[in-house]
């Protein structure tokens, strides 16, 4: 059995290096000034990958980011600060997704990384996990999402 989910998960972690398209979530806009709460100049995009958490257990995240029409990354103003968000116990992540898409439209990169029954304190280190896999992909010139960090 435990044979099956090695396989099973392995592979699953090899197609999701793969990468796809990125998912645009908000097209740039002009920047909306003097409106509280307004979104930012940005456009935002998503892009999902699966990192190894643990020897047994891998995990996903959600990589929030500014970027232009084409959903790449934004690089005129980058390096972006990254905000690591790290979501409330029995709910899913994506629920906070419209919060991540906020933030990044003001030109942050925000890391949502997934959690074990989606309560984030039983897991609380997949998020440095997510850290780490994300300054690794991130560090490689041929990442999509090269230069994305400061």
């Amino acid at each position: 059995m435990k044979i099956w989910f090695l396989i099973c998960f392995s592979a699953l972690f090899v197609l999701s290096a793969c990468g796809g398209a990125p998912e645009l979530l908000l097209s740039p806009a002009a920047q909306q000034t003097g409106v509280e709460g307004a979104r930012g100049p940005y456009g935002v995009s998503m892009r999902r990958w699966m990192f190894q958490a643990r020897i047994t257990e891998g995990a996903q995240v959600d990589v929030l980011y500014p970027s232009d029409a084409q959903g790449e990354l934004d690089r005129t103003k980058a390096p972006y600060p990254v905000v690591l968000f790290i979501h409330g116990g029995l709910v899913r992540a994506v629920r906070y997704r419209w919060l991540a898409q906020h933030i990044a439209s003001r030109g942050y990169v925000v890391l949502m990384s997934s959690h074990l029954a989606d309560l984030a304190l039983a897991q609380s280190d997949n998020s440095l996990f997510a850290l780490d896999d994300f300054r690794k992909r991130t560090s490689n010139r041929q990442s999509p999402l090269y230069g994305a960090h400061d």
